[in-house]
């Protein structure tokens, strides 16, 4: 259930928004209201944590506009 009044509500459970409720918490705020629309951390956090560079194992070096 969510309460009638918060001093600030945080919308999206991700690491930004958790972070950020985290914090506020520790800054003194005690009505904090922390809303997802699913379990914590399952929105674009979770898909954009799964990410990975593609291409070539090893690095490339450039060779131009190199200073000489």
């Amino acid at each position: 259930m969510l309460p009638r009044s918060a001093e600030v509500v945080v919308i999206g459970a991700g690491v930004t928004g958790a972070s950020i409720a985290y914090y506020l918490g520790r800054r003194g705020l005690r009505n904090v209201v922390l809303l997802e629309q699913d379990a914590l951390g399952s929105g674009a956090t979770s898909k954009a944590a799964g990410g990975g560079v593609y291409g070539s194992s090893s690095p490339r070096r450039s060779t131009s506009g190199s200073p000489r």
